[in-house]
């Protein structure tokens, strides 16, 4: 008899009452099950089914939007009574973010580095090839080589202007 009640997709009153207990008391799935006199590993079972699951579901979203209400009435007060003005501010945004109104932000760019970055690559020696990979150049200083011998600066004296 309970398997063609189940295949109909009634729940039973205990499942039901330990999804309840489960959702709107926060009690654990044993636990709820202990509590109702229902066997834990047939409530596990039971999770299984789709009527179930909407069940739960169901009472998850009872849940939700009761909770809402009071959170939302909650951050109304913090907006209008907090003696930190940063809590003040959060709560007006999260207010106003409910209703779809976006806070300003500002606006900044992130550069995300991907190997290309401005500015001079040295290359000692022989380096191998593969150590090169991904390093661009301009075209007209590809293969320049940059003398590392010293050269003979000739340092000119500044003659001092007349007059001073």
């Amino acid at each position: 008899m309970t398997e063609q009640r189940e295949r109909k997709g009634r729940i039973s009153k205990r499942v039901k009452q330990a999804i309840d207990l489960m959702v709107h008391e926060g009690q654990k799935r044993d636990l709820a099950a202990d509590c109702v006199h229902l066997h834990r590993d047939s409530l596990r079972k039971a999770f299984k089914r789709p009527d179930v699951l909407a069940y739960f579901r169901e009472q998850q979203q009872v849940l939700r939007a009761s909770a809402s209400a009071r959170s939302i009435a909650r951050v109304d007060q913090l907006a209008d009574s907090s003696v930190s003005d940063h809590v003040k501010l959060k709560a007006n945004e999260l207010l106003l973010g409910i209703d779809g109104i976006v806070p300003v932000t500002r606006s900044e760019q992130t550069l995300i580095h991907q190997g290309v970055t401005p500015g001079l690559v040295i290359v000692y020696g022989d380096t191998p090839p593969e150590l090169l990979e991904g390093i661009t150049a301009h075209p007209a200083m590809r293969g320049a080589v940059i003398d590392v011998q010293p050269r003979d600066v000739a340092l000119i004296e500044a003659k001092p202007k007349a007059g001073q």
